[in-house]
């Protein structure tokens, strides 16, 4: 209920004092809304908070974030109950973000990388658009046209990911959450 309180605030907030950046808070963390990226920035927090598109349970469980954004998944995740989350970003705008976000819950609760997930490890190009959900591995045609910039980003291998959840989660569950694309070996450069 705070969260959606958030938004709502956030709504007139933007409108009376426009900011770079808005804070909401999802249980310990408070959840970046840039102003530039408005818009998907609030639609994601609606699909995750109001829509609650992701409800499972979560007590107890070690969560592997794939795409993690701003952090928004992993702030509810730990809000649900989940014992760790591991958010896995590459692009380094929404990195920061994340990091950010991560910084207000003690580590052993939460841990982020500057990486995406693939299925070896290595580099990859990262083709970066203007807004901050436009990025990928693999882009489309459409988007190459939109791209403003290239980044080297490193590649964790899902089973490396996987194992490393599954060591840290003992006897609990594991859970998977990934905003994922197909990548073939020949995107990414072994390292």
């Amino acid at each position: 209920m705070r969260t959606r309180g958030g938004l709502l605030r956030l709504a007139v907030r933007r409108r009376l004092r426009p900011a770079p950046v808005y804070f909401v808070p999802i249980g310990p963390a408070r959840v970046p809304i840039s102003q530039a990226d408005y818009g998907v920035d609030w639609e994601t927090m609606r699909t995750i908070v109001v829509d609650r598109a992701y409800e499972a349970d979560y007590r107890g469980a070690v969560v592997v974030d794939v795409g993690a954004h701003k952090g928004a998944f992993g702030a509810y995740a730990l809000e649900q109950g989940a014992r760790l989350v591991l958010s896995y970003e590459p692009e380094e705008t929404n990195y920061r973000y994340l990091e950010a976000c991560a910084a207000a819950v003690p580590a052993q609760h939460w841990r982020t990388h500057r990486a995406a997930v693939g299925s070896s490890a290595g580099t990859a190009e990262l083709q970066v658009m203007d807004a901050s959900w436009g990025h990928a591995l693999t882009p489309s045609a459409e988007s190459v046209a939109d791209r403003i910039g290239v980044q080297q980003v490193p590649v964790a291998a899902m089973a490396a990911v996987l194992r490393a959840a599954r060591e840290l989660a003992g006897s609990d569950r594991v859970v998977v959450k990934g905003n994922a694309v197909s990548i073939t070996s020949g995107d990414i450069t072994p390292s």
